[in-house]
């Protein structure tokens, strides 16, 4: 304890703090250590005198202060406090391993009203404590705990509606719920997986239009089998056949792959024209044919299909 008088000032007042942790940071090795003496444990001074002080903490303080009337002291404790920040303040704000407890209170309230009343003012605290709940700083604890619990609170809320904010619009899955957090979305596109399986959705429409249309062209020349090709097959077209096509696309790999060589249709006869055009053609390749490889008439044939016209006109 420590009993100030007003005669100096408070600077002086908190250098005598200095003093005291100077004092409680000295050590000497243990006696009773039997190895070594550079293996000896450091021991601290102070703990001869206060033997039975809790571990990680240093022996508390008692400023007592008198002389500047009721209202200059509690400047005096506020100044006081402020100057000797270091030696009381927590290493962030639950740990005082290596501080001091210091507490304050006056000359005048201790004597009118006994060190057990609530007249005690802990350094960093809101408000006078008795003398148990100032050294056990129940006050600071209580309100650093409950700031702290908000303050997780805070965040958990404020992750939480994070989180919300990022639900899928087609899955409804939040950040948090997906393997893969890469593959989640931001709340306003969709996700990996949503994309993935409507980009599969597409292609899989497209497949059975595709399919569709190529089932309802003419056959392969080769298997007579549909132009796109061997449904689910790797070859398989993924789009409408070109009308010009005559083999799919299997049947066209193996006549590369042998080495054989294209295929050429001959010309469609005028007769198989005409049943083309009447819808009559029995053969589908043939109606291919007549729709795929019209082609002008060399120089040398079109004489002769003029010759046979007028020949026939002749006869009728």
């Amino acid at each position: 304890m420590g009993v100030d008088l007003h005669n100096g000032d408070n600077a002086k007042i908190a250098r005598k703090f200095d003093g005291y942790a100077e004092y409680f940071a000295l050590t000497y090795k243990d006696p009773t250590h039997q190895g070594h003496p550079s293996t000896a444990r450091q021991l601290r001074v102070w703990r001869r005198k206060y033997p039975t002080a809790p571990s990680g903490t240093w022996p508390p303080i008692a400023l007592v202060l008198a002389g500047a009337g009721p209202r200059g002291l509690p400047g005096t404790i506020n100044e006081v406090q402020a100057l000797t920040r270091e030696h009381w303040q927590p290493h962030g704000d639950l740990d005082f391993t290596g501080r001091i407890p210091i507490l304050a209170c006056t000359l005048d309230q201790l004597t009118a009203r006994g060190p057990h009343a609530p007249i005690w003012w802990r350094f960093g605290s809101h408000q006078w404590q008795n003398l148990t709940d100032a050294l056990a700083s129940t006050e600071y604890l209580t309100r650093t705990r409950a700031r702290l619990a908000a303050e997780k609170q805070a965040a958990e809320d404020e992750k939480e509606q994070r989180l919300e904010a990022t639900r899928c619009p087609g899955c409804n899955r939040r950040e948090d719920e997906y393997d893969w957090e890469p593959g989640a979305g931001d709340g306003t596109e969709l996700c990996h997986d949503c994309r993935k399986e409507a980009d599969d959705t597409r292609e899989h429409n497209a497949l059975l239009a595709a399919r569709r249309a190529n089932a309802a062209m003419h056959p392969c020349h080769t298997c007579q089998g549909s132009i796109g090709g061997k449904p689910d097959s790797i070859a398989e077209l993924r789009k409408p056949a070109d009308p010009y096509r005559l083999e799919c696309p299997d049947c066209d790999d193996k006549r590369h792959a042998n080495g054989r060589p294209p295929i050429i249709l001959s010309l469609p006869t005028n007769r198989d024209r005409r049943r083309s055009a009447a819808g009559n053609l029995d053969d589908r390749t043939g109606t291919s044919a007549c729709t795929t490889r019209r082609s002008t008439p060399t120089a040398d044939q079109a004489p002769r299909n003029g010759s046979d016209r007028s020949d026939r006109h002749r006869r009728r």
